[in-house]
């Protein structure tokens, strides 16, 4: 079940990589690229549409993560201790994953 604080966080940091990646002209495909998460995913977690991404709360939590990262922006505030999946939980969710790279957004290709 999805507690009002984990609604709450996930819009806040929704609008914020929604901000971050305009303010640095970067595309959801560009961050989709990088690190293999789908583009339907990225569009439901920047809308902070918690109900319809249907994961757990710490897959939600590690794929935040991976697009801050992306997006070179510290989200460690907004949870209380960095996810811990392995790497089979992980490439089970995102088969595509496999040989990307995280790239701070500086590293991207702006506005592809």
């Amino acid at each position: 079940m999805v507690t009002t604080q984990q609604i709450r966080t996930a819009v806040t940091i929704g609008k914020l990589f929604q901000k971050t990646r305009r303010e640095k002209n970067i595309q959801l495909h560009t961050i989709s690229n990088q690190s293999g998460i789908p583009l339907d995913l990225l569009v439901k977690i920047e809308s902070g549409n918690l109900l319809a991404i249907k994961r757990d709360a710490k897959s939600i939590e590690y794929i935040t993560n991976i697009i801050a990262q992306n997006l070179d922006i510290n989200i460690d505030e907004y949870y209380p201790s960095k996810t811990r999946l392995d790497v089979d939980n992980v490439v089970e969710l995102f088969p595509n994953i496999i040989g990307k790279n995280v790239k701070p957004a500086s590293k991207m290709s702006i506005g592809s």
